[in-house]
């Protein structure tokens, strides 16, 4: 079974920089800001269980996470202050859990704000494995995962006028190649640009405006999520 972490949030110094937290296939946001999250079309499931466990039979710890479905209007939306999702802020953390089906091909649309030319999105290609921030600005950190039918952990980290990249804790890339873009008009999961989506999965997503990490050269990874409630 998942541990709760004794004290939470207040064990974590961040939580007031913690601008969304999707956890479990919920609907509710556990983040400081508590913004309303709306499903379009994206549905929790049980197929797979929470990370790093996947669920054969009935063992594992099981639970739900979301499920980004084919198609060209599927969102998990943010509601609330959207400014606080800009990429052009000084420093800003994204983490979260992603597993990629084999035969992906086209792109994946896992973390949107305002789009790719009105804000940037970020987005895993099922060709070549790797993570992308992109925007109108062209491609920043890219970041080579080639991981297929298993949970891993990605985080990507503005500092210091770097951008960092980490998959499950290690094998860091960075670029000086800055998002564009101010406030966007919209925020959250999914929502593919034209025909390029992929069901995929996602769970314990995890915004924040702040660098929690501050380019380290390793991280721990969060193998309890930020935990599980």
């Amino acid at each position: 079974s998942w541990m709760l972490l004794s004290g939470y949030p207040a064990s974590d110094p961040s939580y007031s920089y913690t601008k969304v937290l999707v956890k479990n296939g919920s609907t509710t946001d556990y983040s400081s800001s508590a913004r309303t999250l709306t499903a379009t079309n994206v549905s929790p499931s049980t197929s797979v269980g929470y990370p790093p466990i996947v669920k054969t039979g009935s063992s594992g710890s099981v639970g739900q996470v979301w499920y980004v479905d084919t198609g060209t209007n599927n969102y998990l939306g943010f509601g609330g202050s959207l400014a606080d999702f800009s990429f052009s802020q000084t420093a800003w953390t994204l983490e979260f859990w992603a597993y990629i089906p084999s035969g992906s091909s086209s792109y994946l649309h896992s973390f949107v704000v305002g789009g790719q030319s009105g804000g940037g999105v970020v987005k895993a290609y099922g060709g070549d494995g790797n993570y992308y921030i992109y925007s109108s600005a062209g491609s920043s950190a890219s970041l080579a995962t080639g991981y297929r039918n298993q949970w891993f952990w990605v985080v990507f980290e503005r500092y210091n006028g770097v951008i960092s990249a980490w998959v499950n804790g290690a094998n860091r890339v960075q670029s000086s190649s800055m998002p564009t873009g101010g406030t966007p008009g919209s925020a959250g999961l999914g929502l593919p640009f034209n025909t390029e989506y992929v069901p995929h999965y996602l769970d314990e997503v995890r915004w924040s405006t702040t660098a929690r990490y501050q380019g380290a050269a390793s991280i721990p990874v969060q193998a309890y999520s930020w935990p599980e409630r």
